[in-house]
C-alpha cells in the first residue's frame, strides 16, 4: 500500500502535538500516511525530539525551503 508522505513545521507548543499525532497515525497497520519530514529551526532547543524523528526515519530540516524540496 502506498501510504501518503505527510511534513510538518515545527517542533514546539501545538506543532508538538501535530507530530505526536503524525506518529501515531504514522503506526497504525492500516493508516494511509508517512511521517515523513519536519521543519525545526531551534535543533537545539529540540535536541532529544530531532533524534527521535530521525531515528523513526523523519526527515527533519531547519530550513522550510530545504524541506518543500524534499522528494518524498
Amino acid at each position: 500500500m502506498n501510504r501518503i508522505a505527510i511534513a510538518s513545521v515545527g517542533l514546539g507548543n501545538y506543532a508538538a502535538g501535530a507530530a505526536r499525532l503524525l506518529e501515531a497515525e504514522a503506526d497504525r497497520r492500516d493508516g494511509l500516511v508517512r511521517f515523513a519530514g519536519v521543519c525545526e529551526p531551534d535543533h537545539g532547543l529540540h535536541a532529544r525530539r530531532v533524534a527521535e524523528l530521525r531515528g523513526r526515519g523523519v526527515t527533519v530540516h531547519r530550513d522550510l525551503d530545504a524541506l518543500l524540496a524534499e522528494d518524498f
